[in-house]
C-alpha cells in the first residue's frame, strides 16, 4: 500500500489471504477469544459485587462465529485498501526465479510470471513442528488448529510456555479445559521479566492449569487421544532429580514458536 502510495506500479502475491499470521491466527483472533473468556471469568464473580447474573453459561460455536465476524470485517477492510490504492494483487503461491522475476503458482500448476525491478520478500511465518512428532491436525494441534476448533476440548496438553502457549492456556481453562502446560525452561514466558513470569505461574495454578517447567517431551502417542512422556527435572534444594512420567490428554497444541516460511 505504501509502495502504490509513493507512487510505485505495485503488486502483491498472496497463496492464501491478505492480512496474514497476525489477522487471519494470530493476533486480532486470540484477542477475540480472549475478551470472551475475561468476560466470562468476570461474570462469574459478578455476585462479589452485588450483580446477580442466572444461568450463565458458553455458547462456544456463537463465540466462535464473532471472532470470524471480526476477522471478515478486517480482511474486507484491507482489500479495499489495496483496490483503492490501485495494487495488483495474484492470488497464487510466488516462487522467486530470479532477482527481478516470481513465478505464480496455484495448486500446484503454473498460472503466470511478474517481473519488477523490486522485489520485498514479506512471507512470513508458519508454526514449528518438530519433525519427530506425528501431526494430524485432529489430535496434535498447532495454534492455527485450535482457532477453527467448533468445540472446546475437555483436556489439553499445550507444548510450550510462550506468548502462544499461555494465551490458550487462559483461553481453553476460562471455558472449562483442564490444561496442563509443558516448559523446557524454568519458567513460563521465558523470554520475559522474572516477575512477570512469576506472577503469571502464581495465577495459573490458582485457576487449576499444571504448569510443568524444566520439562522435555520425550514421545508423543495417538491413540484416541494423546499420551505423552516427559522427563521432569524436580529441584529439592540443594539436589534435583530427574522423573519420567506419562500424561494423556484429548489432544496436544503445538505452541514452539513459529519459523519463517522460506519455501521458494
Amino acid at each position: 500500500i505504501k509502495a502504490a502510495q509513493l507512487g510505485l506500479r505495485t503488486a502483491l502475491v498472496e497463496k492464501d489471504k491478505v492480512g496474514g499470521a497476525c489477522l487471519h491466527w494470530g493476533c486480532i483472533p486470540t484477542k477475540t477469544l480472549l475478551h470472551s473468556a475475561h468476560l466470562y471469568r468476570k461474570f462469574n464473580k459478578a455476585e462479589e459485587c452485588g450483580i446477580i447474573v442466572e444461568k450463565i453459561g458458553i455458547n462456544y460455536s456463537r463465540l466462535h462465529r464473532r471472532k470470524e465476524a471480526i476477522v471478515n470485517r478486517l480482511f474486507k477492510g484491507i482489500q479495499f485498501l489495496l483496490k483503492k490504492n490501485n495494487v495488483e494483487v495474484f492470488e497464487g503461491a510466488g516462487e522467486l526465479t530470479s532477482p527481478s522475476s516470481i513465478l505464480l503458482k496455484k495448486n500446484g500448476n503454473e498460472i503466470g510470471k511478474i517481473t519488477a525491478k523490486n522485489v520485498i520478500l514479506a512471507t512470513g511465518s508458519v508454526p514449528l513442528i518438530p519433525h519427530t512428532i506425528l501431526y494430524d491436525r485432529r489430535y496434535v494441534l498447532t495454534s492455527d488448529d485450535v482457532l477453527v476448533l467448533e468445540e472446546i476440548p475437555k483436556s489439553i496438553i499445550i507444548v510450550g510456555g510462550g506468548a502462544v502457549g499461555v494465551e490458550f492456556a487462559y483461553f481453553l481453562n476460562a471455558f472449562g479445559t483442564k490444561v496442563t502446560i509443558i516448559e523446557l525452561l524454568d519458567d513460563i514466558l521465558p523470554a520475559e521479566d522474572k516477575e512477570v513470569s512469576s506472577a503469571l505461574r502464581k495465577v495459573f495454578v490458582k485457576m487449576g492449569i499444571d504448569v510443568l517447567t524444566s520439562t522435555a517431551l520425550q514421545k508423543v502417542e495417538i491413540d484416541n487421544g494423546v499420551r505423552v512422556e516427559i522427563k521432569r527435572k524436580i529441584q529439592s534444594p540443594p539436589t534435583s532429580k530427574e522423573t519420567n512420567e506419562t500424561l494423556k490428554a484429548d489432544c496436544l497444541l503445538l505452541a514452539l514458536g513459529r519459523t519463517p516460511a522460506l519455501q521458494n
